[in-house]
């Protein structure tokens, strides 16, 4: 069982935020998920934002969120074992784990990524333009990526 946490609301403060991180702790869970919000261009929320009727925390309150939630993390026995992923021994995610171990992935749905032999491929969206191949029994693929063996080494690496 996990949970995702966004930080960096809209209004939301670092007191709000600790109270939101302990409640979530508590619950005991062997994983958890932390994610600052990003806004995309385009959207009524990033509109809102620029027209100054919505204001996020400065970058300042979200870099101390997340090295607040860092600290209360290792505190409670979960470590970081990514970026935005905390959990006891064990219970790390094996979905995750798969891209860090540069491993082959299915892409099923609207939009949906796999990674196949030498091929990173992206499937057609929204939901109608995946369909609609399907219905003429062809692959609803947006895009292919092929990987050199160069490609392939660098993403090893890294």
């Amino acid at each position: 069982m996990t949970i995702d946490l966004i930080y960096a609301l809209p209004g939301q403060s670092i007191e709000s935020f600790r109270d939101t991180l302990m409640r979530a702790i508590d619950l005991g869970l062997p994983h958890y998920a932390m994610y600052s919000l990003i806004l995309e261009n385009k959207t009524m929320f990033m509109n809102w934002v620029r027209q100054g009727r919505m204001a996020l925390p400065s970058q300042e309150a979200e870099t101390q969120m997340f090295d607040e939630a860092i600290a209360a993390m290792n505190k409670a026995g979960l470590t970081q074992y990514e970026i935005s992923n905390f959990a006891r021994p064990g219970y790390e995610s094996l979905h995750n784990l798969v891209y860090w171990n540069n491993e082959h992935y299915f892409g099923f749905g609207a939009g949906a990524s796999g990674y196949l032999g030498q091929s990173r491929y992206k499937n057609k969206g929204p939901i109608q333009h995946y369909l609609k191949p399907l219905q003429e029994n062809q692959l609803p693929i947006h895009e292919i990526e092929e990987l050199t063996t160069s490609n392939q080494m660098e993403e090893e690496l890294f």
